[in-house]
């Protein structure tokens, strides 16, 4: 009954990083698509010989290039937790089956 029960976590759980990690690919394709979009817009319209275009330009790329960086990081904070919990998920079956025998 209790191995049932544990199975039956585990398979939520399962699900559960499944779908996140789904998310996480779509999220991640989104912002690369509109990113590339805004620097392709951003160099056609930007105006080279003025430096105030260039001081823009030069401080969002600065900006994106944190965030990705925060998100990247993110993800892996993420990904961490996730194996941290099914890890806690398999120690718990190992002491039930430990104390059954």
């Amino acid at each position: 009954m209790a191995e049932n029960h544990l199975n039956e976590i585990r398979g939520k759980a399962l699900d559960r990083v499944a779908k996140s990690e789904r998310n996480l690919k779509l999220g991640t394709i989104a912002f690369a698509i509109l990113d590339t979009a805004f620097f392709i817009v951003f160099l056609l319209l930007m105006d080279f010989s003025n430096k105030l275009h260039v001081l823009i330009f030069v401080a969002s790329g600065g900006f994106y290039m944190l965030l990705l960086i925060g998100l990247i990081v993110l993800g892996l904070l993420v990904r961490r937790d996730t194996q941290l919990v099914l890890r806690a998920i398999d120690l718990l079956e190992e002491r039930l089956t430990e104390s059954q025998q």
